[in-house]
């Protein structure tokens, strides 16, 4: 009968539990991204109000050896150059951060499962959970780096700066939410939360979230669904408009 009523109290328990966890992994992601958010002004501050470059596979510290156009990025890519992996030694955001330990926590989400990068077809590994809004990375006629200002962003309360992404491969994404570049679903119903590519169907799109931070500094957990509708698409797209 002991083990009985221990059976019924755990069969009770356990859904109030798991619900708890996963509002305290909300509110720690949704955390760790007004970190982030922090540093992005601090770097705006020293920097004539230019905003930090998104990085992408293969762009590291060996690839770009020039130390100017390191700290103009949020943080290099992982010395091998693979994708899903960066750099947590150089950057222009790590000034703001000096303790290493703290930097790897800062970029991670708790609810994170490790699904895999994907990068042209295969699948990597990673270290990081979050990426840029890709319209921050703009180059001129000659492929040479433009810094994209904060005042010319329109709207900040509107426009997303810093997403979680599925299976981030790289400091870029979501301008053109190609396949390598969906935002996570993470956050919301345990059907939502999956680990994996293969298993996105209606419960991922509709019932997990992923926080999104915004240009004024706010977050917002967001199902992708709300992010793939085309009538939200000035949420991530062009920052001039």
């Amino acid at each position: 009968m002991v083990v009985g009523i221990i059976a019924v109290l755990v069969a009770t328990l356990f859904p109030v539990l798991s619900s708890a966890r996963v509002k305290a992994d909300t509110v720690t992601c949704a955390s760790r991204l007004r970190q982030l958010y922090e540093y992005t002004i601090f770097f705006v501050n020293d920097n004539k109000q230019h905003l930090p470059r998104p990085t992408v596979v293969g762009e590291t510290a060996k690839t770009r050896p020039d130390l100017k156009y390191q700290d103009a990025c949020c943080w290099m890519q992982d010395p091998a150059g693979v994708a899903g992996k960066i750099d947590f030694e150089a950057g222009g955001l790590w000034r703001y951060l000096p303790d290493l330990v703290a930097r790897r926590a800062v970029v991670t989400c708790p609810a994170d499962q490790d699904e895999p990068a994907q990068h042209l077809g295969h699948l990597y590994p990673r270290n990081f959970s979050y990426s840029f809004n890709a319209n921050l990375r703009v180059d001129d006629m000659h492929e040479r780096p433009v810094p994209v200002s904060l005042t010319s962003v329109k709207s900040p309360s509107t426009k997303i700066l810093l997403y979680e992404e599925i299976g981030p491969s790289d400091a870029w994404g979501l301008a053109h939410l190609s396949l390598d570049d969906y935002p996570s679903a993470r956050h919301g119903t345990a059907a939502g939360r999956v680990t994996g590519r293969a298993t996105i169907g209606r419960d991922y799109f509709f019932g997990g979230r992923a926080n999104f931070c915004f240009f004024d500094g706010h977050v917002e957990p967001l199902a992708p669904a709300w992010i793939l509708n085309p009538d939200h698409y000035d949420s991530w797209g062009p920052l001039d408009r």
